[in-house]
């Protein structure tokens, strides 16, 4: 684990052998617990990290909560295992914006529930296949961040949303509750 300017991320190198000549560094940003978003654990006999993905978002008004950014990054070596490795950092989650309309009062929180588990506790598995699996909830709650703020931003699990319903919930400050059913998939 490494700790810079306040965020730590965890190192995973793939050893095979004593004197190898060559494998493969990976790292994950943010550290997290079961209370934020980020990697919480390592499995390098699966080849992968259990992470969180936060049900209940904070996000500001241009972008997704800090705790939905987790980046994972690799560094191929050959000869002796560096001791300084540059890494290229990519994003592992999906991001987007929500904007509500027709709603005239003040936003406290939007909630959307997917047909398809996109958050909660997880494993990301990052060795040749990079994918998702065992996600536990389909539903996300975003706060929002300022009054007279129509807009949510969010980060998910990547996930194909193309049948089933997409149920969004926004609530009000004053108690008022607006349900939309959304019906994916093709265009009729």
């Amino acid at each position: 684990e490494v700790t810079t300017a306040g965020k730590s991320a965890i190192f995973a190198p793939e050893f095979t052998a004593d004197g190898q000549t060559e494998g493969i560094i990976y790292a994950f940003a943010p550290k997290g617990t079961t209370k934020v978003g980020g990697v919480r654990s390592i499995s390098s006999e699966h080849n992968d990290v259990t992470t969180n993905v936060p049900t209940i978002q904070n996000p500001t008004t241009t972008s997704c909560d800090e705790a939905v950014h987790m980046v994972y990054a690799m560094e191929e070596y050959t000869g002796d295992i560096p001791t300084n490795v540059a890494m290229t950092f990519q994003h592992m989650l999906a991001y987007g914006k929500m904007t509500i309309k027709g709603i005239e009062k003040e936003i406290k929180s939007v909630s959307f529930t997917a047909p398809k588990t996109i958050a909660g506790t997880t494993c990301y598995f990052y060795y040749n296949t990079r994918t998702w699996g065992n996600t536990d909830e389909a539903t996300i709650t975003i706060n929002n961040p300022a009054a007279n703020n129509y807009t949510f931003w969010f980060g998910c699990v990547p996930a194909e949303l193309n049948e089933g319903t997409l149920i969004v919930i926004a609530k009000t400050a004053d108690g008022y509750t607006s349900t939309k059913n959304i019906e994916l998939g093709p265009k009729t």
